[in-house]
């Protein structure tokens, strides 16, 4: 990791976002022959446009599922019902913006797979917004003369690594929440000339699309829109960027209104609201649509827990949280930052920590919390430009490169953990990992299984170096030698492998780990080990010893 680049150094640009795409996009998580339900059910919307110009999934499921009907239940469980008829039961701006690719496709006459058509709709929705904030975040860092790797290694070295390639909309949400800040709020330092007033305008109007983008894709990311709008009606100096942050929300809302009033009769009625699930209604049906009060223990669960934690998984963001409170007092930071990032970074876990379903189902990760990750990066470079020299770097250096072998290992194997598991990176995804290798890579018609997943991995830290390269003096001699700064960071990273290979569940979660790592093996086409996993599973229990 290197100390801030100078104002106006080039950073990793076009080079590091297109190897991001490449790390996110490799893998092929889909299969024609099983579609997953959270990721399905937002394409099943898309075609029911593009092909039959209604958002009802019912000819849809025609296609796929034929003789669904007789069953008397639903292909896809992840839907909501009206008037005995199935729709999306999500926000619906990944759907809507997929429906574009879908008629061209139908209009070049190509009857693409599905696994092909939901992968390639990853890469446009997932995969390729991702790397164009982290392009976004570096500039934007480089010019206040913060580090800029942190903008990198927050898409690499996190559970985001995992939600790049898949159709989930939370990493679309994620790097338009992060872009709306960067955006809206205006620059992280102090700029060498005063801000045009029309650049200010149009930054504004920007940030406020993409505000209205994320809260059309999740929800919950309007959590940004309020904060964003609280910040610059408190900073004076900023104030007048306020109305063309609304103004470039509006249009969002209004698509959001009429998407509701044509799908459930209402401009009002929110999709949350017809689930077809009966657990699902028992979850949305607590607070508002499933958020309470925030509670400590569901806090803990998604910040350090095993099963969900982020810090669990890259521990190096905690670093953001520090760094938010550096903000309070860093006079360099202007002021909508220095209200910001508190707000958010703190702010945002507590939100989040309102959702009864925490855990979130088959997931990996809090995934729920990955549109809070761009603003825990920005928390992250101030607090590292607090502390430069070799410590510092190596002990942060160690951390990300420990998380990004973690989240690879779920990214690029089976990134599906059932709520039971409770440590899913020790006891699924490195078991599997080391039993049946990694997952369907988009390469292997090239280069054989498993070395396809060396080229995601060498994209990964490709971009992690280009970020880390030093573009500036390091300052003051530091009074720790580089040969022990690299043991240190050595134990550093060998005590965060430690932790996570050193948690184990119960024996019924053991148990519940084992029925995983069949799912996955299943998934991932390897019976031979699923039908081996299922048969231990049936081996009788051993009573404890009185």
């Amino acid at each position: 990791m290197s100390d801030p680049g100078a104002a106006g150094a080039r950073g990793p640009g076009a080079l590091a976002a297109l190897l991001t795409v490449v790390a996110l996009a490799s893998v092929q998580h889909y299969r024609d022959d099983v579609h997953y339900a959270n990721e399905s059910s937002r394409v099943y919307a898309a075609m029911a446009i593009a092909d039959h110009g209604t958002p009802v999934l019912d000819p849809v499921f025609d296609r796929y599922f034929p003789g669904w009907r007789d069953t008397g239940r639903t292909p896809n469980v992840d839907v909501a019902v009206f008037q005995g008829r199935y729709h999306l039961d999500k926000a619906p701006g990944i759907s809507l913006l997929a429906v574009p690719g879908i008629g061209l496709l139908r209009l070049l006459g190509w009857d693409l797979p599905f696994r092909w058509v939901v992968w390639g709709l990853t890469v446009l929705l997932s995969a390729v917004p991702v790397a164009l904030f982290g392009w976004l975040a570096s500039r934007r860092l480089e010019r206040a003369g913060m580090p800029v790797w942190p903008a990198w290694a927050v898409v690499l070295a996190s559970p985001w690594l995992a939600y790049g390639g898949m159709l989930f909309g939370h990493a679309l949400a994620a790097a338009l929440a992060g872009t709306a800040l960067l955006l809206g709020l205006g620059p992280l330092g102090e700029v060498p000339a005063p801000e045009s007033r029309n650049v200010g305008r149009r930054e504004a109007l920007l940030g406020g699309m993409a505000a209205g983008m994320a809260t059309l894709v999740e929800y919950p990311a309007a959590f940004w829109v309020v904060l964003v709008m609280a910040v610059l009606a408190a900073s004076p100096g900023h104030r007048s960027r306020l109305p063309w942050f609304l103004l470039g929300g509006l249009p969002f809302a209004a698509v959001l209104l009429a998407w509701n009033a044509w799908n459930f009769g209402s401009p009002w009625a929110l999709s949350y609201a017809f689930k077809s699930n009966a657990d699902l209604q028992a979850i949305h049906g607590q607070g508002a649509f499933g958020f309470t009060a925030p509670a400590w223990d569901r806090l803990a669960g998604i910040l350090a827990g095993s099963r969900r934690g982020l810090f669990f998984t890259a521990p190096w963001l905690v670093l953001g949280l520090l760094g938010a409170g550096v903000a309070l007092a860093d006079r360099r930071l202007p002021r909508p930052w220095r209200i910001a990032l508190p707000l958010g970074c703190w702010g945002w876990p507590l939100f989040v920590s309102g959702f009864v379903d925490w855990t979130a189902g088959m997931t990996f990760g809090p995934r729920h919390l990955l549109a809070g990750l761009p603003v825990l990066a920005l928390g992250t470079a101030v607090a590292f430009r607090k502390v430069p020299g070799p410590l510092p770097r190596a002990l942060a250096g160690a951390w990300v490169l420990s998380s990004l072998l973690l989240n690879a290992a779920a990214a690029w194997t089976f990134p599906y953990a059932h709520p039971e598991v409770r440590n899913p990176l020790g006891e699924v995804m490195f078991p599997v990992l080391i039993e049946a290798g990694p997952g369907a890579m988009v390469w292997d018609a090239w280069v054989p299984a498993p070395l396809g997943a060396l080229i995601p991995l060498a994209a990964a830290l490709g971009v992690l170096a280009l970020a880390g390269r030093p573009s500036m003096p390091a300052g003051p001699p530091s009074r720790v030698s580089r040969p022990l700064a690299a043991a240190l960071a050595t134990g550093w990273f060998a005590l965060h492998l430690g932790v996570v290979f050193g948690i184990t569940g119960s024996p019924g979660e053991v148990r519940a780990a084992l029925r995983n790592r069949a799912l996955a093996f299943e998934m991932m086409g390897r019976e031979d080990l699923a039908a081996t996993t299922r048969q231990a599973l049936q081996a009788p229990r051993v009573a404890p010893s009185p």
